[in-house]
């Protein structure tokens, strides 16, 4: 504000304060409660500005996406989605961002792709989260037509989302664990047999994941008595809290005291080792189910058919969730 105050500040030195303005409103409010209002009026203030200062405009857009994207603010994440592809299509058009620094194979492109890549990307998770997965994969493929040969790395930045959600409809495979927690180790939970099966991957380090336990429990104890089950899983991570340097026997101990002790969690957990990279031969059930963020919940019908999977926990996930399987319950 005090910047602001200033006499005779530059339109773009304006834009400047402003898109700093968002980072310290981003910084001083929890991000779980909702609509920032602060972020929101510095981001409404650049946007009357001319395009002159496009380059701020998407820069405030893009620091408030992903603060909504942390937080599963579905509201939110939809409008700046929106507002950001739309902006990031004038600066193709004008040049106004410039171009990507080129790389060995990779030719320099324009800088505006990568954001019209996270607003498609923001825009497919929004439809995913309410449930919509064939609405999600055609915004994916209208990211495919527009990024054409002019954006390789755009394809491959939405790939993994779009195997996501082509897993909708697919037979799903077994959750394995190396260590189980309310199950013994080494077995393999098959999901279906006759019963709706809620998956979440999880991780004890995970902020967005706690802000989930309320409501998988709530879940859980909605459909008592009936044939659903949940189950998380896990890797080690080595710590937990601050913790260092576990041995794997001593963060399965940890993590059972975290999930069943400090959360209050009944269910089977999954913990299995990190898989290193390039490992083809461990049995990864993340990667198999094509988790690229977490939580991941996945719904899996009485048939072992997965039904939905979501990315993050906003507040509506619960009712969604319930409903879903409140209707899968029906079924012959």
């Amino acid at each position: 504000q005090l910047v602001l105050a200033k006499p005779g500040l530059s339109e773009p030195d304006r834009a400047n304060a402003m898109v700093a303005g968002v980072q310290l409103a981003i910084a001083t409010f929890d991000p779980f409660a909702g609509i920032n209002p602060e972020a929101e009026r510095f981001v409404r203030d650049i946007d009357l500005m001319s395009d002159a200062v496009l380059p701020q405009k998407i820069r405030a857009h893009s620091q408030l996406l992903g603060r909504y994207e942390y937080a599963d603010i579905d509201e939110g994440l939809r409008d700046h989605a929106h507002k950001l592809l739309a902006l990031a299509q004038r600066a193709l058009a004008t040049n106004a961002l410039g171009g990507t620094t080129a790389r060995p194979g990779v030719p320099s492109t324009s800088a505006a792709y990568p954001a019209m890549a996270s607003a498609y990307s923001s825009l497919a998770r929004a439809q995913g989260d309410f449930l919509h997965a064939d609405s999600a994969l055609m915004i994916l493929d209208e990211a495919d037509r527009v990024f054409g040969t002019a954006f390789p790395d755009g394809h491959r930045w939405l790939d993994g989302q779009r195997e996501m959600y082509r897993l909708v409809g697919a037979r799903a495979t077994s959750v394995e664990g190396k260590w189980w927690i309310n199950a013994s180790d080494g077995s393999a939970l098959m999901p279906g047999d006759a019963k709706v099966t809620v998956i979440q991957f999880t991780a004890h380090w995970c902020v967005p994941c706690k802000h989930s336990y309320p409501g998988m429990l709530a879940m859980s104890k909605h459909f008592a008595g009936k044939p659903v089950e949940s189950v998380l899983e896990t890797y080690l991570y080595g710590y937990i809290g601050k913790r260092m340097g576990l041995t794997p026997e001593q963060e399965v101990a940890a993590d059972r005291d975290y999930y069943t002790g400090e959360y209050g969690l009944p269910f089977k957990i999954a913990i299995n080792p990190m898989p290193t990279r390039g490992d083809t031969t461990t049995k990864d059930t993340e990667r198999r189910y094509a988790v690229g963020g977490i939580p991941q919940i996945v719904v899996v019908d009485r048939k072992g058919i997965i039904r939905a999977t979501v990315v993050g926990w906003d507040m509506g996930n619960e009712r969604r969730l319930t409903a879903l399987i409140d209707r899968i319950l029906t079924e012959k």
